[in-house]
């Protein structure tokens, strides 16, 4: 055989090693969305394909390089059947790689690269290194050599990255406690602590982990409420070079700003609240629309921060990041799970880390009462998509006791912060919480999950309802499963929506303001996307008495009948508002069903 022939099948073997690994390591989370359309276990079928074609090649490059050794017939034809399969795996993967473009597979990626790089080296430094001309060969030693010392130097001694840095400002969580929440993040291992001084005294509170200093990249240090209320702190974290039971090395210490919190506003009843929710790592998005709102006095955090989890790295990219800067390290924010937090492994440690204990609790805020509800995955425990782990309906049983156990009367202003307004797929939680939203004489919800911008009152009960905004998902936003599994008319429009590559996010604004209070959405262009002022106190009303013109059945009023070619997307240009004809009937603010 001669070298061309022998280059051309080492390097097919180490493409359809690498074909193999990366899709095993990147894709398969993409896995039961294609078996669920085709059939079970199909991707694993075809990963084994992936390897059996991997393990063939490198059996012909070990056994038919040698010059006396010639293939038999059968083996050339499948040899070319195989170079094919490995082209199409090829093609495959790079074109699901360039697609996905997601946050998540990268880091899958370069998670499965050591792995990749030991694959195709091996069959490169077994055949085609000993052809190398001498020369050349020691070149080649020498690189490898230093690239396998400074791997060891960084696996024993925690060198890398050699620039220590922040890589998220503070974010300040009030966890419903009575304490803060102070959590930063470094771009490796350390020990994090705050200071700050409070009645004359010098304050250090270390990031701990029963009783050590955690050594980790996220920190969160518990604060006082009252300690950090118009104060001024900032955080300090130093390098963790070896980690030893007894003993231990640390390196440089990294010190923030000083950054100066305002906490709780010294005006009562009245405050500005941003709430953000489903920015799926859409981190620049998020800040583009947060620059339209008015400065604010409380943020909220709705859930949805990405699409799904693998390291901790993506906490601290979406959570952290985005958090940190749309408060600016000076206003507390309420943390509220999406559904999309439930997919990752071993996330609960990492929300332990931002110092909260559980996904469901009150915070108390001036005359305000904020309830934060965990509305876990979204759908029953044997959906097919969440695979055998979901055991949501136990988990919410004990969360909805305890939201059924809370006081009734509270004489506080009632808020009830959610990811999905329709709670649970289980229909017993949801009338009790119904049931609950009543006897907490509960005035407004707000929520996330639909990815799209409304208020709409709930009138039986005298509450509004607010869906927050999130990642428009109507144009951009393409994965490689929608070209896969969608019909031939929707891959149309996600061919367009792919080349468009147009992205939006919407997010809102509530003010309460004397007995007023105001609700305003934006995108990230600026675009008002909602605008209404509501009376603070909402009753309970007949719709119809509302407007003069109706009939009182509203059945036959022009104003009140809707139009069934009305454009009902907020966002469409032409798109009017149908209750501007008559505010308050119930056939245009209509109670609403829950979001899919």
């Amino acid at each position: 055989m001669n070298l061309f022939k022998r280059l051309l099948l080492y390097i097919l073997t180490a493409f359809a090693a690498a074909d193999a690994i990366l899709n095993y390591a990147c894709f398969r989370i993409g896995y039961v969305q294609i078996d669920h359309e085709l059939f079970n276990g199909f991707c694993y079928m075809l990963l084994g394909i992936m390897f059996l074609n991997a393990a063939f090649l490198l059996f012909c490059s070990i056994f038919y390089t040698k010059k006396k050794t010639k293939p038999h017939l059968a083996i050339k034809i499948i040899f070319i059947f195989n170079a094919l399969l490995t082209f199409l795996f090829t093609v495959v993967n790079y074109v699901t790689l360039d697609l996905a473009k997601g946050e998540a597979t990268l880091i899958l990626f370069m998670n499965a690269l050591p792995l990749i790089i030991a694959v195709v080296a091996v069959p490169f430094l077994l055949f085609a290194f000993p052809k190398i001309e001498a020369k050349k060969r020691t070149v080649i030693a020498v690189i490898l050599c230093t690239v396998f010392a400074a791997s060891i130097l960084s696996s024993v001694f925690k060198v890398f990255p050699l620039e220590f840095k922040f890589e998220s400002q503070p974010l300040v969580l009030d966890i419903g406690t009575g304490d803060y929440s102070v959590v930063w993040s470094t771009n490796a291992d350390s020990v994090g602590y705050l200071e700050y001084t409070y009645a004359g005294e010098d304050y250090i509170v270390y990031s701990i982990d029963e009783g050590n200093k955690k050594a980790g990249r996220v920190h969160s240090a518990i604060v006082p409420r009252e300690h950090l209320e118009n104060n001024a702190y900032s955080v300090h974290s130093s390098k963790v070079l070896d980690l030893l039971p007894y003993g231990g090395l640390l390196g440089k210490t990294i010190d923030s700003k000083t950054y100066n919190f305002k906490g709780a506003r010294d005006g009562g009843a009245d405050i500005n609240i941003q709430s953000y929710s489903d920015w799926h790592q859409l981190t620049d998005l998020l800040l583009q629309t947060s620059s339209y709102l008015d400065k604010a006095d409380l943020v909220l955090l709705m859930g949805d921060y990405a699409d799904y989890y693998v390291s901790e790295q993506q906490v601290i990219n979406n959570v952290l990041l985005g958090g940190g800067l749309v408060t600016n390290s000076e206003v507390p924010a309420i943390f509220v799970k999406g559904n999309h937090e439930t997919r990752s492994d071993g996330l609960f440690k990492l929300w332990q880390s931002l110092g909260i204990d559980r996904m469901y609790y009150q915070v108390e805020r001036g005359p305000y009462m904020f309830t934060v509800l965990d509305t876990g995955e979204g759908d029953s425990d044997d959906f097919w998509e969440q695979g055998p782990y979901n055991a949501f309906e136990q988990y919410m049983a004990i969360e909805t006791e305890w939201f059924n156990s809370l006081p009734d009367n509270n004489g506080l202003y009632n808020i009830v912060l959610l990811h999905n307004r329709s709670y649970s797929p289980y229909s017993d939680f949801n009338e009790i919480y119904r049931q609950k939203l009543l006897d907490m004489d509960v005035k407004l919800t707000v929520s996330g999950h639909s990815h799209a911008m409304r208020l709409t009152y709930e009138r039986t009960n005298a509450y509004y309802m607010l869906e927050d905004g999130g990642r428009n998902s109507a144009e951009g936003n393409v994965s490689i499963l929608d070209l896969i599994l969608g019909s031939k008319k929707r891959n149309i429009e996600n061919f367009k929506r792919l080349f468009a590559n147009v992205q939006y996010y919407f997010a809102s604004q509530i003010t309460f303001s004397g007995n007023d209070v105001i609700f305003l959405g934006y995108d990230n262009l600026g675009n008002v996307l909602l605008d209404k002022t509501k009376d603070k106190y909402p009753v309970i009303v007949d719709p119809c008495d509302m407007c003069e013109d109706c009939d009182p059945s509203c059945a036959d009023c022009e104003k009140c009948a809707p139009d069934p070619d009305a454009i009902t997307d907020p966002t469409d240009p032409e798109y009017e508002d149908p209750c501007e004809k008559c505010p308050g009937c119930a056939m245009h603010d209509p109670k609403p069903t829950p979001a899919e």
